[in-house]
């Protein structure tokens, strides 16, 4: 055997060893880099609301549950509420950590094993000040729709068909004319700032995650990388998904997700819009205390 192929043939012995390395027999992959930190803000019917802690994959973008031990998810939320951690912003390594064929993260053993980082390009300069530029996407799916039409979406989110009390009017109020919510040149006229993505998926009790990001996948497709083109992408899921759900969004972030309806209520708007900004409830008691306004309420 001539050298040059005695060293392409070490060369396939190699990359055969790091991809059994890299992944199990049972489809599971090794986490190979840090992750972003994500908090995620969900409210549901009986205005409970929960936080749980996700991640950026960066090998693909998708934001990933965490999953492992309840005391090691307990740490961690506490590390991100007590600002020890920053949503969007620190980030996560464990050698001992692996991507589930579900699509989690998942950790095993405690947090004396993760190593934290910081991604400074996720770092925001005045996220609460100057125009921001937004998009809602509208979804039909193989067996339901968002109930909205584009035209009610847009003039619920920023008045374009005459709605006088709208996000993009309230968050411009409350910033003294600082904040400025535009809609994103997609659509026109009474239908600015709204995008219609259409995805092969049932909606009918499928978990909403999977909604989400068939909906910014089938969007990112026609319109290429959705951020940093648009400052906050809004997804409005159509009816039926599991789960008794209003609304969610990560903080710090730019995906906010509503439940059919709740995405034409400029409360939900405000309030989920608010996490992204990087605010987090004002109640001294209780997540909901303070209901002197929809900003003051987060």
């Amino acid at each position: 055997m001539r050298l040059h192929e005695t060293f392409a043939s070490l060369a396939g012995i190699v990359l055969y060893v790091e991809a059994i390395m890299s992944s199990d027999q049972s489809g599971r992959r090794l986490q190979e880099g840090p992750c972003t930190l994500l908090l995620k803000h969900t409210r549901y019917e009986d205005k409970a609301d929960t936080q749980e802690v996700g991640c950026v994959d960066h090998s693909t973008n998708d934001i990933i549950a965490i999953s492992g031990s309840e005391s090691m998810k307990v740490g961690l939320l506490a590390m991100l509420n007590s600002n020890e951690l920053t949503s969007n912003e620190s980030t996560m390594y464990s050698t001992k950590a692996y991507f589930t064929s579900n699509g989690q993260l998942f950790l095993s053993g405690d947090l004396d094993s993760v190593v934290f980082g910081e991604d400074a390009s996720s770092r925001k300069s005045n996220p609460t000040l100057g125009p921001k530029t937004m998009l809602a996407l509208r979804v039909i799916a193989s067996d339901v729709s968002t109930t909205s039409t584009a035209d009610k979406i847009s003039d619920a989110w920023f008045g374009t068909s005459g709605e006088r009390v709208n996000l993009k009017s309230q968050y411009y109020a409350c910033s003294g004319g600082k904040l400025h919510c535009n809609p994103a040149n997609q659509g026109s006229g009474t239908s600015r700032g709204v995008y219609t993505a259409t995805i092969n998926d049932r909606v009918n009790g499928t978990d909403n995650g999977l909604i989400r990001k068939a909906a910014i996948a089938a969007a990112e497709a026609e319109l290429g990388t959705l951020n940093p083109q648009f400052d906050h992408v809004m997804v409005c899921i159509p009816p039926g998904t599991s789960g008794t759900w209003i609304a969610y969004a990560f903080v710090n972030h730019w995906q906010s997700v509503y439940n059919n309806r709740w995405c034409g209520f400029v409360s939900a708007q405000m309030h989920e819009i608010g996490h992204n900004f990087g605010l987090a409830h004002s109640g001294e008691t209780s997540s909901y205390d303070d209901q002197s306004g929809m900003v003051r309420g987060l």
